[in-house]
């Protein structure tokens, strides 16, 4: 049975000062890759509050010279073994930490990157595996991601995410993994939610910020997102 990289949970919170909700920049915990890890079976943790599961959720985005800033989007295949997610919009793309790479000597980090990587071109068919590796283990290393939390549903409590934005050509992807990825489309952020009044601290990587619209009149009531991800984005459209 395939095991999964957890965090304690307890000191997930020690180190985020029991302030473990919402968003928070990942460079402002920088600590976090140094925290004892433990591989464990994925189905005794799923409804396990004293472990943590990070999930890399990438966030994929090109700047198209017509419309602007277009993000990646799908809806949950049939596959997802998050029933809660099912038929939901995601701008991030990402799995379990369940290859533990036997026999090499990696860390933690090197670890966490080799995951995300993997499900980028396995889910997305994303065409050169070592650029995707690189460009997430180096924005992991250098704190240029969220750490998303939702103890909002039993999905929610048992996982942490960390949230990164990587520009792409469109032609990067082009074989979707159908049972994992539907409706698969390239959106402009605004399209899918108006941003939130309240400011927010979070502050963006330039180069997407430079492209960000600050104010919308009206989201797409189309579109019912997953949780992370209408928080992840609330954080991305900030002005």
């Amino acid at each position: 049975m395939a095991k999964t990289l957890c965090f304690k949970r307890d000191q997930v919170e020690e180190l985020m000062d029991k302030q473990l909700s919402g968003v928070a920049p990942g460079n402002s915990h920088p600590k976090l890759f140094d925290l004892n890890y433990e591989w464990l079976e994925h189905d005794e943790l799923s409804k396990n509050d004293d472990y943590l599961h990070p999930i890399v959720y990438v966030n994929l985005y090109v700047q198209n010279p017509e419309t602007g800033l277009e993000f990646f989007t799908y809806t949950r295949g049939s596959k997802t073994r998050e029933n809660a997610l099912s038929g939901k919009t995601s701008i991030g793309v990402g799995g379990h930490i369940d290859d533990q790479l036997e026999g090499e000597d990696y860390s933690v980090i090197e670890t966490i990157a080799h995951n995300a990587a993997r499900e980028l071109v396995e889910e997305v068919g994303y065409k050169d595996w070592d650029v995707a590796y690189r460009t997430i283990l180096t924005l992991l290393e250098q704190g240029h991601f969220i750490l998303i939390y939702d103890g909002s549903s039993e999905v929610g409590r048992v996982h942490l995410g960390l949230g990164v934005s990587i520009k792409i050509s469109k032609e990067d992807i082009t074989a979707f993994e159908k049972d994992e990825i539907a409706d698969p489309a390239w959106i402009p952020p605004f399209n899918l939610l108006k941003p939130k009044a309240e400011p927010l601290k979070y502050e963006a990587p330039a180069d997407i910020k430079d492209f960000l619209i600050p104010e919308v009149d009206d989201g797409n009531p189309g579109y019912t997102l997953e949780n992370w991800s209408e928080m992840f984005l609330y954080h991305l459209m900030q002005r």
